[in-house]
């Protein structure tokens, strides 16, 4: 193995990220995350004494350094009982470049993308309750995490459970001292809108706007992240707007995906509030909220019946509302109509049985899925209805017993649902319904 610095081994290659480049290294038998940062560099001090400028970037170095000790030295006091944050180990000056020092995290390797897809809405939930917590703790210490977005959050398998670690503290601050904006590299598609002001139109570190960046732009940054989880992408944006913060700071509205229930539909909304002051004031209020829909929605199963959640949508994901859908028990052959809110969305109550659940009339072409509701058994069944179109995705959640994640229309007649096992299914449309799918027979595949 060659000896990279300070002990640390390696046969690898360097990867390089947007702020340095990094490498899995070895030292006493044991693997570590080692960063070179790129923009935090020193020159001999006998040349840059000549170069005023050189002189400056030097002083800027040990600025970023000296923040960077301070904050994981709070880290370090916090970290036992701060939640689930990945701190470094050790930062150190060699050879006139800083080192970050991380213990290796064996992460599941999960594209934020398709979260959705392999966790439940319940995992999902859980996972950020754990980043909530941990951000909260930061909080506590007065300590700004600067760049929450999906990279900096590892996903950690725990027998069959999974968890969340939050990483990746170089651009933290603490609050009322906001580093200068050239300082803070991080990722503007998750920035805050108060982040992206300061960063783009304030130069001077001790402006009173800095001031407004407190832990309510890691709320905002979390907002867009729970909201990647749920549905695979980002809230949709108006037209010219290329990030959240800069449709906020143009007072143009983010338009959040129909496949979120109420229930996150009304968190991940006051998260994304464009003004700070109209957010949650710390995370623990959203854990709170989060906590309360749980329970108002479990204490509708008392009476032992199922629930039945739908969000009805055109084929660009905007909410029908205010249309009839019609649900029947295929063995009563009792029937009734439905009718969407103002959010998309309509929800029932279910005995045992098997129902049917569509659209038939020619102005409203949703598929017609069918659903068996076990005796006995307590369930929110939530699924989002789409008119027909080739890019549709049909998406069930809570998974029957894990066995399969979505289903997705190859063209306008075929529609093909793949399960974990591998195992895949073909089943076929005329113009206005979906024959074929048994959700009992999945359950025994």
């Amino acid at each position: 193995m060659t000896v990279i610095v300070k002990g640390y081994h390696s046969e690898g290659e360097w990867n390089c990220k947007a702020n340095g480049k990094y490498v899995i290294a070895e030292k006493g038998g044991k693997p570590y995350f080692l960063k070179q940062f790129d923009y935090c560099k020193w020159m001999d001090d006998t040349v840059a004494a000549k170069y005023p400028e050189l002189k400056k970037l030097n002083e800027r170095s040990d600025e970023i350094m000296k923040r960077m000790v301070r904050i994981n030295t709070e880290l370090s006091r916090i970290a036992g009982r701060g939640g689930d944050l990945v701190i470094a180990l050790e930062l150190f000056r060699e050879d006139n470049v800083l080192y970050k020092v991380n213990e290796f995290v064996d992460m599941e390797d999960l594209d934020e993308k398709r979260v959705h897809e392999c966790l439940t809405q319940a995992q999902i939930d859980a996972c950020m309750v754990s980043v909530l917590q941990a951000v909260y703790a930061l909080h506590k210490a007065r300590i700004v995490h600067g760049d929450l977005k999906p990279a900096n959050i590892l996903f950690v398998k725990e027998g069959r459970t999974v968890k969340a670690l939050v990483s990746d503290f170089d651009d933290s601050f603490f609050i009322g001292d906001v580093p200068a904006s050239q300082d803070l590299i991080s990722d503007n598609v998750y920035y805050s809108p108060e982040l992206q002001f300061y960063i783009s139109n304030v130069t001077d570190p001790h402006d009173p706007f800095s001031k407004v960046i407190t832990g309510r732009s890691d709320i905002f940054s979390l907002g867009l992240v729970w909201h990647m989880y749920l549905t695979g992408a980002l809230p949709e944006l108006p037209h010219g707007c290329r990030t959240a913060a800069q449709a906020c700071l143009e007072e143009k509205p983010l338009r959040l995906s129909p496949m979120l229930d109420e229930k996150h539909q009304k968190i991940i909304a006051k998260m994304l509030a464009p003004s700070p002051k109209d957010r949650y004031a710390n995370c623990n209020e959203i854990i709170s909220d989060l906590h309360a829909h749980t329970a108002s929605a479990a204490s509708s199963h008392a009476t032992g019946k199922s629930r039945l959640e739908v969000i009805v949508a055109d084929s660009s994901g905007t909410p029908v509302t205010n249309q009839d859908v019609t649900v029947g028990n295929a063995a009563t052959r009792k029937y009734m109509t439905c009718r969407t809110d103002s959010t998309g969305h309509f929800t029932m109550e279910l005995e045992p049985g098997i129902y049917v659940i569509g659209a038939e009339n020619k102005d409203c072409p949703f598929r017609r899925e069918t659903l068996e509701v076990s005796g006995g058994t307590e369930r929110t069944f939530r699924f989002t209805m789409y008119r027909k179109t080739k890019a549709a995705e049909y998406k069930f959640d809570p998974p029957v017993n894990g066995r399969y994640t979505a289903l997705t229309a190859a063209d306008d007649l075929t529609w093909e649902l793949t399960t974990v096992t591998g195992r895949k299914m073909t089943v076929y449309t005329n113009m206005l319904k979906l024959y074929g799918i048994d959700l009992s027979a999945l359950e025994r595949a």
